[in-house]
């Protein structure tokens, strides 16, 4: 029997399968560099193996949820493709007792960019979070100083993955004696938080540096700042797109974390092929973390790590 994998983001109840023999992949965050490089990954290790890969993105309804377009996916996959390995990104930990049950129905199911710790999983593929917070925080200190006022803008809250960052950041900064003096949400949305980081920078103009959690915030604030043309302000973000890229050449960024979000892609499907050909597998495997700046931009490791988000130099 020809085995089929899908990848798939998942935050919902799902009903009994009978039967999965292929898989999905769903993301809600489509329109970030970092999802579609685990797509990409996904689906060039996918190929390599002779697999085939059924790709399904979901957005936010009218009401902010996910779970009506899930549920559409997800009916779909049980209806026509029948999948049974699944990458999976989970936006909402409340699912245990349903990775459980796919679990007893033969699911094969890999977590990538974040893990809640359950045994239902073949495993997980993550960034250590709480430490990408504090490498922003050490360069933050090695470029500004000690004794100055920074914020941090945070996406949105009961995020795990951003909100480990921001832990891990406001410890470590506060460790190294800089003055977190704002923490407040900016949103999700780029125009978002383009509006609101315009609206904290005005309010504070003691603000010399800046940490952005993800792709969003860091974007956002980035067009904050260049309209305002502040780049007095150390800006370090995570993630990077090309706008973002753009960003750092030009001097209102800083630097950015970067993840391996290629890599989390392609060696998850390596281990559900492995998973679904009987091999007992129980991973748990910490992705790397890179900080990208404008002094090692030109570094191979730099290049290597721009591909793996699909941006061009």
């Amino acid at each position: 029997m020809k085995m089929v994998i899908i990848l798939c983001v998942l935050s919902l109840m799902i009903p009994s399968v009978q039967s999965a023999e292929d898989c999905i992949f769903v993301s809600v965050g489509k329109f970030h560099a970092f999802w579609k490089s685990v797509s990409k990954g996904a689906y060039d290790s996918a190929t390599k193996q002779g697999l085939r890969v059924y790709e399904r993105s979901v957005s936010k309804t009218e009401d902010g949820s996910v779970n009506k377009e899930q549920i559409k996916v997800l009916n779909w996959n049980k209806s026509k493709v029948k999948c049974r390995g699944i990458v999976l990104a989970p936006m909402d930990f409340k699912i245990k007792s349903v990775i459980s049950q796919l679990k007893n129905e033969n699911y094969h199911i890999m977590y990538v960019d974040r893990d809640d710790g359950t045994n239902s999983t073949i495993g997980s593929i993550v960034t250590n979070n709480f430490k990408v917070g504090e490498i922003a925080a050490e360069k933050m200190v090695k470029k500004i100083g000690t004794g100055i006022a920074v914020a941090v803008f945070k996406m949105a809250p009961n995020v795990k993955t951003t909100g480990n960052r921001v832990d891990g950041f406001t410890k470590r900064a506060k460790e190294l004696g800089l003055e977190v003096i704002v923490s407040e949400f900016i949103g999700d949305r780029y125009k978002n938080a383009q509006m609101n980081s315009t609206t904290l920078l005005k309010e504070n103009p003691q603000i010399k540096g800046i940490f952005t959690p993800n792709e969003t915030t860091t974007l956002g604030t980035y067009i904050s700042l260049k309209d305002l043309n502040l780049k007095r302000i150390t800006l370090i973000g995570v993630d990077i797109n090309e706008r973002v890229y753009e960003g750092l050449k030009d001097g209102y960024i800083y630097g950015s974390i970067l993840q391996d979000p290629y890599g989390m892609g392609h060696r998850a499907v390596e281990y559900l092929k492995r998973a679904m050909e009987g091999e007992v597998i129980r991973k748990q495997v910490n992705s790397e973390a890179y900080f990208l700046s404008r002094e090692n931009i030109k570094k191979q490791k730099s290049l290597e790590m721009l591909k793996g988000y699909g941006v061009k130099p």
